[in-house]
């Protein structure tokens, strides 16, 4: 089913132009540990952002859209369902002190089952996503989690750092591989991401439609 706008038609479950309608690119992914994702307000509607097609593909993964934990009731009643971990990146990439001092877990030092955990991704650039880490209390308090370094990303669509910079939907599956262990089990992820990755490609030569009208790109 679509949407009806005065120059376009959206898709009614992803939100996307339906010719940029990422359902296609979809692959129902299980998984036993709990998953959300806080997305600053400038990625909403970013044509190139993963988090919605990862919140697609999981079978529980909520996204907040918000700068300030404070102002979203429902994400600080999920962090104090479980305990929560926050995925963010190592703070020796960019000289964060204040991240730096937290307690850091890897998938070696954890000894609670995934089942009665979770993990807390931040959406947007780094800049972006760091001062949403700056500016909310709660997150500082949250411990961190820290991947194996062994990742790097696919992502060909957006610049990135370097090569261990990940997309949300690629740091998700890093998560699920290295925690819950079994890695074929989420490859849906991967081919989720191709597929995307693929498609977006498609519009680098011609005009990218799937921005909403009078948005920026």
């Amino acid at each position: 089913m679509t949407i009806p706008s005065a120059k376009r038609t959206y898709c009614a479950r992803c939100g996307l132009p339906s010719r940029s309608c990422i359902c296609a690119s979809v692959r129902p992914v299980a998984h036993r540990l709990g998953l959300g994702i806080l997305q600053h307000p400038s990625e909403q509607h970013q044509a190139k952002g993963t988090a919605r097609l990862a919140h697609l593909c999981l079978q529980d993964c909520p996204i907040w859209v918000g700068e300030s934990v404070d102002a979203l009731p429902e994400l600080q009643a999920w962090l104090q369902a479980k305990p929560t971990l926050l995925l963010f990146p190592d703070p020796e990439d960019k000289g964060v002190d204040s991240v730096s001092k937290k307690v850091v877990y890897s998938a070696d030092t954890l000894d609670t089952p995934v089942s009665e955990m979770q993990v807390l991704l931040l959406d947007g650039t780094w800049r972006k996503a760091y001062k949403l880490l700056q500016t909310n209390p709660a997150l500082q308090a949250l411990p961190s989690l820290q991947l194996s370094g062994e990742w790097r990303s696919a992502y060909a669509i957006r610049k990135a750092p370097n090569a261990q910079s990940l997309s949300t939907l690629e740091a998700i599956h890093a998560v699920l591989c290295e925690l819950e262990g079994e890695p074929s089990q989420f490859d849906g992820l991967s081919l989720a991401l191709d597929d995307f990755v693929a498609q977006r490609q498609a519009f680098v030569n011609g005009s990218d439609d799937s921005t909403r009208p009078g948005e920026k790109r």
